[in-house]
């Protein structure tokens, strides 16, 4: 699966500069500066290249992912296991903020969370004592793990608050990440 997406990601390194100086300024010009009644050459053609302009901007979002995904493979392809767990919960904490009508979701987050949040807060507890910087964490991981517990959960009435929450907490994974 990776070597495919890297089969991709040179394909499109090498051949996106063809769609970026044809396919875009060709259907750029039309769509804006030429009539459709002129002739039908002009309507053709503009339905010709329409699927190459539409599918070079999937291409390039496919391409920005995945390459971000490959980085972070190649960097934590030997990382601890909590390491991975909070590099998963942040993407999925991610997606959480965009709206999802799955409720499923938000139950599997916050259980995901809160369970990221204990093993951030069990593998703190040791430095807490000496350093200052793993008892922010340790509290940070608490209010966390508080506010996603499954247990007994926390509830807003607006979509609002869970997004900077949900975007806080994964900055605050990130953190964690980057520090190990």
């Amino acid at each position: 699966m990776i070597d495919f997406i890297k089969r991709i990601n040179s394909f499109y390194e090498k051949y996106f500069k063809y769609i970026l100086f044809f396919v875009w300024p060709i259907e750029l010009f039309i769509g804006f500066f030429l009539d459709e009644s002129i002739n039908w050459f002009i309507v053709g053609l503009k339905w010709t290249l329409f699927p190459f302009f539409v599918g070079s901007i999937y291409l390039g979002i496919f391409y920005l992912i995945s390459s971000f995904f490959l980085k972070l493979y190649e960097k934590y392809r030997d990382a601890p296991p909590l390491v991975i767990f909070q590099l998963v919960t942040t993407i999925l904490l991610i997606l959480g903020a965009f709206p999802i009508e799955a409720m499923w979701y938000y139950s599997f987050l916050r259980i995901v969370v809160f369970f990221a949040a204990v093993t951030t807060i069990v593998s703190n507890y040791a430095n807490s004592k000496d350093n200052d910087l793993s008892m922010a964490i340790l509290l940070f991981s608490v209010f966390i793990a508080f506010i996603f517990n499954p247990f007994n959960p926390v509830y807003f009435e607006e979509k609002a608050p869970w997004v900077a929450i949900d975007l806080l907490s994964a900055v605050f994974f990130l953190f964690c990440i980057v520090k190990e």
